[in-house]
């Protein structure tokens, strides 16, 4: 069975035999919904800016967060692919991605990740200083920029 290389808006409900090469942006803590399950959500972004959320449960939380890491890039392969109600989505995303044991991920071997979508809407370098002793925190993403360029 070959896979294909797609984007996030190709990847629907059913979509079989699909590779898709992601970076994650996000890392959302761990949530313990009600009845005691663990929940871990990430959201990837592919190379044309597409985003989507990610979710990993119970047994798998403690195994993936070891393996995955922000702002590195990586290959996931045959995630399910499962609708989410309104009211639970975090983005304007009907579909999220469940990590799963079958799921095949891999990292990318890449000098440096695809910048232009992390740098979106930060606050310039020489403002930094002016949005760190005023009310606006808007340097959030960059300061784990700065972390995992170091």
């Amino acid at each position: 069975m070959d896979r294909q290389m797609m984007l996030i808006p190709q990847i629907q409900c059913g979509t079989e035999n699909w590779t898709a090469r992601v970076t994650i942006t996000e890392d959302i803590p761990i949530l313990t919904c009600s009845g005691g399950l663990k929940l871990k959500r990430y959201i990837f972004t592919d190379d044309e800016g597409n985003v989507i959320t990610a979710a990993i449960f119970e047994y798998m939380v403690p195994i993936l967060t070891l393996m995955l890491e922000l702002f590195r890039v990586y290959d996931i392969t045959n995630a399910q692919v499962r609708f989410v109600e309104p009211q639970y989505r975090i983005l304007d995303n009907s579909n999220q991605w469940i990590l799963q044991r079958q799921t095949l991920i891999q990292p990318v071997s890449q000098a440096m990740p695809n910048m232009r979508y992390f740098l979106d809407g930060l606050t310039p370098l020489g403002l930094i200083h002016d949005s760190l002793i005023s009310e606006d925190q808007t340097v959030g993403k960059f300061n784990a920029l700065i972390t995992y360029l170091c």
